[in-house]
């Protein structure tokens, strides 16, 4: 049994990102939010494939009409409160990655 569901997407007030990789999304009361890399840095080159640092994580709202109208002021506080603890998480540690390197291995591991 499959329900269909119409979602109308209000974007007329979002502004292009740059993203260099999305991270995933998360659920918070306000709604979805896409976690992107919007800085990165590159840190090496491991057997010639680049390794870079995200230098910058950004949380995208998707919009939804109609939810945000359906927040109260301490819901709206809530979520713009855990945004920034999430925020502050992401930024305690460092995230590498690599468009064509394996960086969860170890480099002897791949040579075999």
């Amino acid at each position: 049994f499959c329900e269909e569901y119409k979602i109308n997407l209000d974007i007329s007030n979002i502004a292009p990102v740059r993203a260099y990789g999305i991270l995933g999304t998360i659920l918070l009361t306000a709604g979805w939010h896409l976690i992107v890399i919007t800085q990165r840095t590159l840190v090496t080159q491991i057997l010639g494939h680049e390794i870079y640092v995200a230098s910058d994580i950004n949380f995208i709202p998707i919009p939804y009409l109609g939810i945000q109208a359906e927040l109260t002021q301490e819901q709206t506080i809530d979520s713009a409160n855990k945004l920034k603890d999430f925020k502050r998480l992401f930024s305690s540690f460092d995230f590498y990655f690599s468009y064509t390197f394996d960086v969860t291995n170890s480099v002897q591991t791949i040579l075999l």
